[in-house]
This record gives C-alpha cells, sequence and structure tokens, in this order.
C-alpha cells in the first residue's frame, strides 16, 4: 500500500489524466485504513519536503506543502 500512496502523492507532478490520479486515491481509501493512509501521505509529505528544502526552491516547498494538504483534506 505504502508504493501506492508514493505513486499517487507523485502523480500531480506527472502526465497523467486527473482520473487516473482519482481512482488511485479511491482504490487506496478503499483497501486501507484511513489512519494507515493518513500515516503514509505524512511520510510523504516529510520526505518531499526534506528533499525540496535540501536540493530544491522555496516554491517546491511551497508546492509540496500545497499537495500534502489537499491529500490529507481527502482521505
Amino acid at each position: 500500500m505504502f508504493d501506492l500512496v508514493t505513486l499517487a502523492f507523485c502523480l500531480s507532478v506527472a502526465e497523467c489524466s486527473a482520473t487516473a490520479e482519482n481512482r488511485l486515491w479511491a482504490l487506496i481509501q478503499r483497501s486501507s485504513m484511513a489512519v494507515t493512509a493518513t500515516a503514509y501521505v505524512a511520510h510523504m509529505a516529510l520526505r518531499q519536503f526534506d528533499w525540496s528544502i535540501r536540493h530544491r526552491t522555496a516554491d517546491d516547498v511551497t508546492r509540496w506543502l500545497a499537495r500534502s494538504e489537499e491529500i490529507l483534506e481527502q482521505i
């Protein structure tokens, strides 16, 4: 399940349809407890924040923060 969350979390920067992304999140929500999915999303958020702080720009940090909040609201 963690691998699916990783994939879904990063689809926002991939070239795919919103439908594909939404279907993957729906699968994750049906297949795991909300607390588990939330923990995985939080882990991915921290990984992206850390990477962006070390290697990217402040805009990237802001973008991943917004993306994380958006996902957490949906779960």
